[in-house]
């Protein structure tokens, strides 16, 4: 048997995804649907590794049962499904898997029909006849059906961006201060996977018209391993105080309660003369509802008013209160001047990264650019 660096990684892989799929199901903190999900993820890469080390050491296997060969690759198709649902659910707390979203396992039962009538159907001197044959292991119609479940998993891949997109959107209709809880980290991920399928498939397509690899397999490996263990860790650690937004947003509920122009000018007048007096945007918490408590008015009549009244979102309109605040005292001449990140963290931001791109995109200049300019 022959023992390489990519045959190691991937008998690694599979032992510790397997274990992560046991961790997941017995794991009871969190969300238990998001939990499932990922288990489903990890146990379907699993599987599919599990089919390729099959092949590996097939004249071994091939003696013993060819009846476990092909058995992983129809859940290929599981991968893009389980990790856009995954991101969904951790995106938005009112997520849950309706009938209508089942349709989404069609390719796989499709493609575990086509597996089965095309091998699994077979007896089992018929499948070791096949086994034998490279023609039909790595470049008929099997080769064909890889190069379609790359290119599903990339399509989801990138429909989970754009469900992280909307969910930044919504984020900033209703939390002054997104930066913990906007899952960049996923985002991170779902470009991460794009690239090492991209890769994946270009290895496929030089295979099968007959050139080299471009990328060594072990690399691809390396790096579903990490990105595996990065979704696991982080996903867990999601904080407790957060535990997702619904996915219905302001902008729905207010088109069937949508004010009068002079309604939406006096709540206006009405936040305005709150934010100036009691300047709530101190507090880096601040969230929409907290400010309608404190103003006793909805939620969706502040969004309303701020989105139609000043084509702003709530994000946009908290901070720009903190940034005129933080450019007032850059502009102080006291004795003892504050520096850049006692003034930040006093005017309700919590990360420098953040308050430098709100800074230049209101003011068109860093914080340092603006205190020279003060200087000069």
């Amino acid at each position: 048997m022959d023992f390489d660096l990519y045959t190691i990684l991937r008998i690694a892989t599979v032992f510790q995804f397997l274990f992560f799929v046991f961790f997941l199901i017995s794991y009871k903190k969190g969300r238990r649907l998001s939990n499932q999900l990922l288990a489903v993820f990890l146990f379907s890469k699993a599987l599919c590794y599990l089919d390729g080390l099959l092949f590996h050491f097939r004249p071994a296997v091939v003696e013993w049962s060819p009846h476990v060969f092909f058995i992983g690759e129809s859940f290929e198709l599981l991968l893009g499904p389980s990790l856009y649902f995954y991101i969904k659910s951790l995106a938005y707390s009112d997520f849950k898997l309706e009938k209508r979203q089942w349709v989404h396992l069609i390719p796989f039962v499709v493609h575990f029909i086509f597996m089965v009538s095309i091998f699994h159907i077979h007896s089992v001197g018929v499948k070791r006849e096949l086994l034998a044959n490279p023609d039909f292991v790595y470049f008929k119609n099997v080769a064909f059906s890889m190069i379609l479940i790359y290119i599903h998993f990339l399509a989801y891949s990138i429909a989970s961006l754009f469900v992280l997109s909307n969910y930044r959107s919504k984020l900033k209709n209703l939390y002054s201060t997104i930066d913990p809880i906007q899952l960049s980290w996923l985002r991170f991920i779902a470009i991460g996977f794009i690239i090492i399928w991209v890769s994946g498939l270009i290895n496929l397509l030089m295979q099968i018209n007959g050139y080299s690899i471009l990328i060594p397999w072990s690399f691809i490996i390396c790096g579903i391993f990490l990105f595996a263990n990065i979704i696991v860790f982080k996903g867990l650690r999601q904080p407790e105080i957060f535990s997702g937004i619904k996915e219905t947003s302001e902008k729905q509920r207010y088109r069937k309660t949508a004010l009068p122009q002079h309604e939406m000018d006096r709540y206006l007048k009405k936040i305005k003369q709150y934010m100036g007096t009691e300047k709530p945007y101190l507090s880096p918490s601040l969230t929409l509802h907290e400010l309608a408590q404190k103003l006793s008015l909805p939620p969706h009549c502040i969004s309303q008013v701020i989105n139609r009244c000043l084509n702003q979102n709530f994000y946009i309109f908290v901070n720009s209160y903190r940034i005129e605040e933080s450019k007032r005292m850059l502009e102080e001449t006291t004795e003892r001047k504050k520096t850049v990140l006692e003034i930040l963290y006093e005017t309700g931001f919590n990360s420098k990264s953040t308050f430098n791109h709100v800074f230049k995109k209101q003011t068109g200049m860093t914080p340092t650019q603006y205190i020279r300019l003060q200087k000069s």
